[in-house]
């Protein structure tokens, strides 16, 4: 099983989507995993699964756990390997602002890839 953490005011979360959609990716995440989704809100939903499974969210979203058959996480991204480096505070949704600047050359590497080659814009 694959839990997906994210919330759709967050870019990278939306951008993760767009990717498991994807022609190439989709077909094995659909041989090898029950992809769930998980809505984390403005920080405010389904926290309690969050912390369930070791809290992933902790260092921002997106954020995925794998799950062995027996339901044990035996790979999870709790670094914040997909979310964007400057990570908002919880209860702040994105701002036009976090796009501009600096900012914009320090998001998360996910959003950048999938933006400039996977999603037809």
């Amino acid at each position: 099983m694959l839990l997906d953490f994210g919330a759709n005011w967050c870019l990278d979360c939306l951008v993760l989507s767009h990717l498991f959609e994807d022609q190439t990716v989709h077909p094995f995440l659909d041989a090898n995993f029950h992809v769930v989704s998980i809505d984390v809100g403005n920080w405010d939903r389904n926290l309690d699964v969050s912390q369930t499974y070791g809290d992933p969210i902790e260092n921002g979203i997106p954020a995925v756990v794998i799950l062995a058959g027996s339901g044990d996480v035996i790979a999870s991204t709790k670094n914040g390997a997909l979310a964007m480096r400057e990570r908002r505070p919880r209860g702040r949704p994105l701002l036009p602002q976090d796009l501009g600047g600096s900012k914009a050359r320090t998001c998360g590497s996910l959003a950048v890839y999938a933006a400039l080659t996977l999603i037809p814009w």
